[in-house]
C-alpha cells in the first residue's frame, strides 16, 4: 500500500515547492488540485503546456497522480 495525500494540503507559492514539500515527507502519491499549479480548481480550459509542466514536475520527483 502506498500512502497518499491531497496535494493542496501543502500550500506553497509554486508547483515545484508544493511537490518538494510533499516528497520531503516521503509521500509520492497525490490527489492533485489544479490550484497547486496556479489555476482555478475547475478551469474551463487547461493549456496543454501547463499539463506538460505538471506532468514533468511530478515525473521528476517520482510523484503519481491518483
Amino acid at each position: 500500500m502506498q500512502i497518499g495525500i491531497m496535494a493542496k494540503t501543502f500550500v506553497r507559492p509554486s508547483l515545484e515547492e508544493t511537490l518538494d514539500a510533499i516528497t520531503a515527507h516521503g509521500i509520492y502519491s497525490v490527489q492533485f488540485n489544479l490550484s497547486c499549479a496556479g489555476l482555478p480548481d475547475l478551469p474551463e480550459q487547461i493549456d496543454l503546456g501547463v499539463c506538460d509542466t505538471i506532468r514533468g514536475e511530478m515525473d521528476a520527483r517520482g510523484v503519481s497522480m491518483t
